[in-house]
């Protein structure tokens, strides 16, 4: 029961992960334009930084 609890976990948070970086991929590709430079920025380090955290979500939430 502990393994579904925690690969539905881990999906879960990969999922949330996943949508956020499809709503930058979208904005970027739709309204490039009309983004702010802060939106930029923002959408750019969070594709750098999604593994990462997503890693780091797994082990603060012990889910290896």
């Amino acid at each position: 029961m502990k393994k579904i609890y925690s690969e539905t976990l881990k999906m879960s948070v990969a999922l949330v992960l996943g949508l956020v970086c499809m709503w930058f991929v979208l904005s970027f590709a739709w309204s490039a334009e009309e983004m702010t430079v802060a939106e930029a920025a923002a959408g750019v380090v969070y594709f750098i930084l999604m593994v990462p955290l997503y890693e780091r979500i797994k082990c603060v939430l012990r889910l290896r």
